[in-house]
């Protein structure tokens, strides 16, 4: 070139040598530059030249579209008048150390080495749509500003994607991009307010992705994406209000996605995503009170942990997820009242379900169809929701206990209808202030310790369990026990107390509480108590019986107490003997025929007027007058009542047997 300036033939003369030139801020042509990139002067011998070039204003367009560069470029401190163009070009390598350019584009680019922006200020979109980056693309601690900031739609890096302390104004777009180590994101600032920050959706980094201390105003997405090793989100800052602040839906991770205090104003959504390590959720905050701050719906992942200060306003949701170690929510504080905090409908958990420590929940916590294998622990939690369903477990299964003690709390209602609990249902030491519903619930033992405060109505209908231990005050005034079942009593309680608990059945009178009750006590050699509670099955059935039913009810009651007081029979026989014996020792009746009567014996006639069937000679021979043949028809009346009601309650009692 012929027309050089003298800051242009100074970068022409350092060109062979590879030699840094300064020009404190003195123009230089972009043709210049491109001439010396593309080898239009030879080397020196035995050296690599190369454009080292310092603190210049590059003036015009460098373009090297389409053009295979051998020499490399190195600008430093260089201020561009025009951004850029590289498209379809091959170059060994491009480093740009604290440039300040319009844009840069380098669509289909191929770049041999590291392509590097370190700390560059760039004012308009930098373009690498389909680019081939085989060194470390390097954006460390760059000022990206544009519509979008970065465009790179299927790059591909050899090396690391680095962007560590970066500042950006628009949206990042790396939308199946191909990173085979690692995404660096420490520290860096992202901002697209309203829009999407990061798209990151059906990228790869094979190494994982690494956002420590990352701030985000707007959508941070990594759907379909998939990550090596690890995503490390901790201490990161997402802002997407009233929308979703990270979307990782469908995200494949071979490694730990860790969110320590991860502070996100707007929605968390990792549903249906596959993670071969743990979910780490520990101190993080999460805000979207109008829906949904957690979204792991049918996300499959090794544990989730939210930990040490967790706190989601908003939905929790992990319906249908597939847990093979525990979720684990000690001391986490859920806010969704009204409606449902924490969501866990069918998911299937290989571990233990942990909501201990303090967990608070404002809002249901709905555990319907849930398989826990090693047991759901409630200890301590406050679960609020009046008026509601506080906690939701029907169909929850699980082959090991389930423990809402500890000073367990809930306002509303508390249902495990048709749970399937292997151990322990266990609510020593709880207190709801609302019903609770066991309905057609099979457990190991259940336990209603002496502290317990039941508050509103228990249902335990066609509910079975193996071994019922509770205390009488753990009762409250309304139950349902219509098909409830047990194969042992774990403490005593008088029979009194029993029996007070089966008269509080809201459905009035049930048989099959006081039969069931009966069995157990035979079953355990407790015949005594057996026969109590029948005659109290007895005495209840007889109040909602028609008046004739009732009446011969409370005769049978007076006399034999309906067969299982046959004593009553022989102190009444006694009784009315000892007082015929007297009347009649006092006023011997005249004989029918005196000739033929036998000699009259007081007691053998009050006998012979007592027993309908047997006789003794004396009532046939001897005919009273006035009030005393209404003693006699007396006797003869009682005799027969007496009789009939000791074999209808010795035929119940035999029929039972």
């Amino acid at each position: 070139m012929d027309d050089l300036t003298e800051p242009e033939q100074r970068v022409w003369d350092a060109f062979p040598e590879s030699r840094p030139t300064d020009l404190a801020g003195e123009p230089v042509r972009a043709d210049v530059l491109a001439a010396l990139a593309l080898g239009v002067r030879p080397g020196l011998p035995g050296r690599t030249p190369a454009v080292r070039l310092f603190n210049a204003r590059v003036t015009g367009l460098l373009d090297l579209s389409l053009a295979t560069v051998p020499h490399t470029l190195v600008l430093v401190g260089c201020e561009f008048e025009r951004a850029p163009v590289l498209d379809g070009a091959r170059l060994p390598a491009l480093t740009l150390v604290r440039a300040r350019l319009p844009g840069l584009q380098a669509v289909g680019a191929r770049i041999d080495g590291p392509l590097s922006l370190l700390e560059c200020h760039c004012s308009g979109p930098l373009r690498l749509d389909g680019a081939d980056v085989a060194g470390v693309l390097d954006l460390n601690g760059a000022e990206l500003r544009g519509d979008p900031a970065i465009r790179a739609d299927y790059l591909t890096v050899g090396r690391d994607l680095a962007l560590r302390n970066a500042v950006v104004e628009g949206k990042v777009g790396l939308w199946n991009a191909h990173i085979r180590q690692t995404i660096a994101l420490d520290g860096a600032r992202l901002s697209s307010p309203g829009g999407v920050a990061f798209d990151g959706d059906g990228m790869t980094a094979e190494d994982g992705l690494f956002a420590r201390r990352l701030e985000s105003s707007g959508e941070f997405r990594l759907r379909d994406a998939r990550l090596g090793r690890r995503c490390d989100l901790t201490d990161a800052r997402l802002a997407s209000p009233g929308r979703t602040a990270l979307d990782a839906e469908a995200l494949k991770l071979d490694g730990t996605l860790d969110m320590s205090r991860l502070t996100a104003e707007g929605s968390v959504n990792v549903s249906t995503a596959a993670i071969t390590g743990a979910l780490i959720l520990d101190g993080a905050t999460l805000r979207k009170p109008e829906g949904t701050a957690l979204a792991a719906g049918l996300i499959t992942v090794t544990a989730i942990r939210a930990v040490r200060g967790f706190t989601a306003t908003g939905r929790v949701d992990v319906g249908g997820a597939r847990i093979s170690g525990s979720l684990v929510l000690d001391g986490a504080h859920i806010s969704k009242p009204g409606g449902t905090a924490l969501r866990a409908v069918d998911a299937d958990i290989g571990g233990t379900l942990y909501l201990t420590s303090g967990f608070r929940a404002e809002g249901e916590v709905d555990l319907a169809g849930v398989s826990v294998r090693d047991g759901v622990d409630l200890g301590g939690a406050r679960l609020v929701n009046p008026g509601k369903a506080a906690l939701s477990a029907s169909n929850l299964r699980t082959v090991r206990e389930v423990h809402c003690c500890g000073g367990f709390r809930a306002s509303g209602r508390v249902s495990f209808t048709s749970a399937e609990i292997g151990r322990d249902l266990c609510f020593d030491d709880a207190n709801i202030d609302g019903d609770l519903e066991l309905k057609r619930a099979r457990s190991g033992i259940l336990r209603l310790g002496e502290r317990t405060k039941l508050l509103g109505k228990v249902d335990l209908r066609h509910a079975s369990t193996d071994v019922l231990a509770d205390f009488r005050d753990a009762w409250p005034a309304t139950v349902r026990l219509d098909g409830f079942t047990y194969k042992s009593l774990h403490r005593p309680m008088p029979v009194a107390d029993r029996l007070q608990l089966l008269a509080s059945d809201a459905d009035g009178y049930v048989p099959q509480p006081y039969e069931h009750l009966a069995a157990v006590y035979r079953a355990t050699g407790h015949d005594g108590a057996a026969r109590d509670v029948l005659l109290a099955k007895q005495r209840r059935r007889r109040g909602v019986q028609q008046f004739p039913q009732r009446a011969w009810g409370f005769l049978q009651d007076w006399t034999v107490g309906y067969g299982y007081r046959p004593q009553w029979a022989a102190a009444w026989l006694i009784a009315l003997l000892a007082l015929g014996t007297a009347v009649f020792a006092g006023h011997h009746p005249p004989p029918l025929k005196k000739d033929e009567a036998p000699a009259f014996n007081p007691f053998l006639y009050a006998l012979d007027l007592l027993l309908p069937i047997v006789g003794f000679g004396q009532e046939s021979a001897f005919a009273p007058r006035g009030a005393y043949q209404w003693l006699a028809a007396a006797l003869t009346a009682a005799g027969w009542v007496l009789a009939s009601t000791i074999i209808a309650g010795t035929s119940r009692v035999l029929a039972r047997q």
